[in-house]
């Protein structure tokens, strides 16, 4: 009973009527080519930073010369890494045929509360063509000293950054 906040009979809780699908419809600017969801969590016992990719909307491939893919589905993977490691880099599974795919896969790293302040992580959107080939199409960049403060995980969802060619 304690749990429950009091709030006037009546009154409604606008948290009970968020819906995390209707983040999914938003305003698409020029040079738009998607939008990433993840979790990021450091648990400092262990120096170990989780990423949760959830998943990706409005994916648009790049158009290019040799792009075969004219319509905006199509192959779509998340390369992970740490911006200043280059040792170890992750990949979820790849995602077929579909502008707006649902990864759901999660990802650790080891990473000493020392360089935390000066880590970021960094998430690229890559398509794959027809001959296995990834093209990077936007990235996103997260710097990991704003974790330091948290006890709990960082709900985030940010719009890829285009890639130059």
């Amino acid at each position: 009973r304690n749990a429950v906040k009091s709030r006037a009979l009546g009154q409604l809780d606008p948290a009970l009527y968020l819906n995390e699908d209707a983040e999914e419809h938003y305003e698409q600017g020029p040079g738009h080519v998607g939008r990433l969801w993840f979790v990021l969590r450091y648990t400092q016992d262990t120096e170990q930073l989780t990423v949760w990719v959830r998943k990706a909307r409005n994916l648009r491939p790049r158009l290019d010369s040799t792009s075969s893919n004219s319509g905006a589905a199509g192959d779509y993977c998340i390369r992970l890494a740490l911006e200043n490691d280059d040792r170890r880099v992750l990949t979820t599974s790849v995602k077929r045929r579909t502008s707006n795919p649902n990864f759901d896969e999660k990802f650790c790293f080891q990473v000493p509360s020392s360089c935390l302040e000066s880590q970021a992580i960094r998430l690229t959107a890559l398509q794959i063509d027809r001959q296995k080939r990834q093209k990077a199409i936007g990235h996103v960049t997260y710097p990991l000293r704003e974790l330091l403060s948290l006890d709990k995980d960082c709900r985030l969802y940010r719009d890829l950054d285009s890639e130059a060619e």
